[in-house]
C-alpha cells in the first residue's frame, strides 16, 4: 500500500499534489495511519476499519519547533535589552564621572589647590593637573617620586616636610605647613601643604598618604600689604567681632586687631585687649557702641557717626563698615580721630 492510498483509505483529504508528496517524503503521521498494517514502516489497521481522524495543521505539525524558536527569540531579546540597559547605565556613570572630574579640575584651578597621593609600599605618586601647573611641569612626564621632590622646595623646607611625612607614616599624624616651592622658571611660590594618612585596619599600619598643596603667594602678598597699611596708616584702626545672644541681639564685641594709632588714641594696648571683649576691657561701655556696630554687621551698611566714651573720656569720629577679609566671622573696621 502506498502513502497516497493509505491517505484516501483513512479519509484524509490531500487536495494538492504537493501535500501528497510531503506525506510520501515524511510518511503518514502515526496517529492518522490505519492500524494493524504498515505504511512506510508504520503499523496500521487493515482496510475497512472505522477510525476517526482529523486533519493536522501546520502549527500542530511544527509546534515544538515553533515554541522553541519563540522561547529562544524571547531569551535573546531579553539578553539584548539587559545588555543595552547596562551599556546605557555605564555611559551615564562615565559621563557623571567625567563631569565631576571636570568640576574638580576647575575648582582646583580657581583655588590654586593641587592634590596628590603617595603609595607607601610601592612608592607610586599621583598628582592632579593643578599640581603640575603650580610647578610648571608636564603631566606627560609623570609625577616626581617623593625622593625627587627635594628639588622642588627650599632645603630647610624639605627637611621639615620629611619629618612631617615620617611622623605621618609612623603614627598616622596629619600635618599642615607653609613651604616655599621653586617653579620651573625659578620663581618662588609660597604654598600651604597638607598631608593625611590612610591606615589598613587589619595591619594597623599606614598604607597611603594623600593631601593637597595650595599656592597662597597672592594671599601672603595681600596680607603683607594689609599689614603695612594697618601699621602705617594715620588713623586709628580696629577689627571687631560682634557677639550676639540666642535671639540674635548684639550684646558685646571682641577685639581682633588694633593698629598703633588706635593704641595711641585710646591708651589701650594690643597685647592687653586683642582676644578680649569690650565689656571685659571696659565694663561700663555704653550700649550704643555695641548696638551701632551690631547694626553695621547685621545690615552691611556703613555708618559714619560721632560718639562719646565715658570709659576713655573722649569724643571720637568713627567710620564703621563691614569687612570679610581674611575669613573673620564678622569684621568691623573703623577709623578714630579727634
Amino acid at each position: 500500500m502506498t502513502t497516497s492510498e493509505a491517505i484516501h483509505e483513512v479519509g484524509l483529504s490531500c487536495r494538492t499534489r504537493s501535500g501528497i508528496q510531503w506525506y510520501e517524503r515524511h510518511g503518514l503521521p502515526r496517529r492518522y495511519a490505519p492500524r494493524n498494517d504498515k505504511v512506510n514502516g508504520l503499523r496500521v489497521k487493515p482496510a475497512g476499519s472505522m477510525v476517526m481522524y482529523k486533519p493536522i495543521s501546520f502549527f500542530e505539525a511544527y509546534r515544538g519547533l515553533v515554541i522553541g524558536t519563540v522561547i529562544v527569540f524571547i531569551i535573546l531579546l531579553s539578553a539584548i535589552g539587559a545588555l543595552l540597559v547596562n551599556i546605557y547605565r555605564r555611559k551615564q556613570a562615565e559621563e557623571g564621572l567625567r563631569h565631576n572630574q571636570a568640576m574638580l579640575a576647575r575648582t582646583e584651578s580657581i583655588a590654586h589647590v593641587g592634590s596628590w597621593e603617595w603609595d607607601v609600599a610601592t612608592g607610586a605618586v599621583i598628582w592632579s593637573d593643578e599640581l603640575f601647573r603650580i610647578f610648571q611641569l608636564n603631566p606627560a612626564d609623570g609625577a616626581p617620586s617623593f625622593a625627587d621632590q627635594r628639588k622642588l622646595y627650599y632645603p630647610e623646607d624639605i627637611q621639615q616636610l620629611r619629618k612631617a611625612v615620617d611622623a605621618a607614616v609612623g603614627n598616622g599624624k596629619s600635618y599642615e605647613m607653609e613651604m616655599r616651592a621653586v617653579r620651573k622658571d625659578g620663581a618662588t611660590r609660597v604654598c600651604l601643604a597638607r598631608g593625611y594618612a590612610e591606615k589598613c585596619l587589619k595591619k594597623n599600619s599606614v598604607i597611603r598618604l594623600y593631601g593637597s598643596l595650595q599656592d597662597i603667594t597672592d594671599l601672603k602678598r595681600a596680607e603683607q600689604d594689609y599689614s603695612m597699611l594697618f601699621h602705617k596708616m594715620l588713623n586709628g584702626f580696629a577689627l571687631h567681632e560682634i557677639i550676639c545672644d540666642e535671639s540674635g541681639k548684639p550684646t558685646d564685641y571682641r577685639f581682633l586687631a588694633v593698629n598703633p594709632v588706635f593704641e595711641r588714641m585710646t591708651g589701650l594696648k594690643a597685647e592687653k585687649i586683642v582676644g578680649r571683649t569690650v565689656l571685659e576691657v571696659m565694663p561700663y561701655t555704653e550700649y550704643n557702641w555695641i548696638e551701632t556696630y551690631g547694626k553695621v554687621a547685621m545690615t552691611g551698611t556703613p555708618i559714619f557717626f560721632e560718639n562719646y566714651s565715658s570709659e576713655l573720656n573722649k569724643y571720637f569720629e568713627i567710620s564703621s563698615f563691614e569687612c570679610n577679609l581674611f575669613a573673620y566671622n564678622i569684621e568691623l573696621n573703623y577709623n578714630i580721630s579727634f
